[in-house]
């Protein structure tokens, strides 16, 4: 029978578990101290770039009558020489 380890798993031990294997997975490889420096500095640069613009895009959610009292134009000289 080409499936008998499945019905041997349910056979003997607990049958929630199902079947159980005594293989071990390789050990993971350890991370090269360049490599972790690679990662933090590219999350330091995603969350630079977010807070970046949350800075930059907060003037623009504010509401219309509570930005600056003149326009940014009204506090030119005038022209001389002109009359």
């Amino acid at each position: 029978m080409p499936f008998a380890f499945a019905a041997e798993a349910r056979q003997g031990g607990r049958p929630d578990r199902g079947y159980a294997s005594n293989v071990v997975p390789p050990a993971r490889e350890r991370v090269s101290l360049r490599t972790a420096c690679g990662r933090a500095a590219i999350g330091l640069l995603l969350v630079a770039g977010l807070v970046t613009a949350a800075v930059l895009g907060t003037p623009a959610l504010s509401a219309p009558g509570t930005g600056p009292a003149a326009p940014p134009g009204a506090q030119l000289a005038p022209a001389r020489g002109h009359r």
